[in-house]
């Protein structure tokens, strides 16, 4: 067997070839990357399960004023959707239509969803998202809910969980790597 040694480099590892500054860039960029592709899957996890509970608000609120969509009692309906309203500040606009797609009742809040400051410097505008849920009772349609939900307060506290994580992420990766690279130094 033929040993191949390189010049001044005899007996010694990768690492004792490696630069210091050249590791610790290619640990700041894994650290990164790994980062920012779990903020991308902690949004998206986050982003589909607050999703799914808007839309089970909406199924609790269809569930509460079915009696009074059905009655066409809008004096009842307005006063629900009125401590909605006022509770949720989520909530931009609710409609109830009946069954042929007359109006009984429509409120919305004044101001539109507006751009909200995630990080110093980052930006991003949330579109208002909307639910139409049907209004049925044992299978006969009796109406429907249009919610508009205004997502910027979630999904600026979604981003900034998540590039917390992502931070968190790259720092342990870049002490991973230093602590590899050093004691890899040791030993060779």
């Amino acid at each position: 067997m033929t040993e191949v040694r390189l010049a001044g480099h005899q007996g010694r590892g990768v690492l004792s070839v490696l630069p210091f500054w050249g590791f610790l860039l290619a640990v700041l960029v894994v650290a990164v990357v790994a980062g920012l592709i779990l903020k991308g899957q902690e949004s998206g996890f986050l982003n589909a399960m607050t999703a799914d509970q808007s839309e089970k608000r909406i199924e609790l609120l269809i569930s509460a004023s079915t009696e009074d969509i059905i009655s066409e009692d809008v004096p009842r309906l307005e006063t629900i959707l009125e401590q909605v309203m006022l509770t949720d500040p989520d909530v931009h606009s609710i409609r109830v239509t009946d069954e042929d797609g007359k109006v009984l009742l429509s409120q919305s809040k004044s101001a539109a969803p507006q751009t909200v400051q995630i990080l110093p410097m980052i930006e991003h505008e949330f579109p208002l998202q909307r639910f139409v849920m049907p209004v049925r009772v044992e299978g006969d349609p009796y109406g429907r809910m249009i919610v508009e939900w205004n997502p910027s307060r979630t999904g600026a506290q979604i981003e900034r969980h998540a590039y917390f994580l992502a931070g968190a992420m790259a720092i342990v990766g870049i002490l991973f790597g230093l602590l590899g690279y050093k004691f890899g130094r040791s030993r060779g």
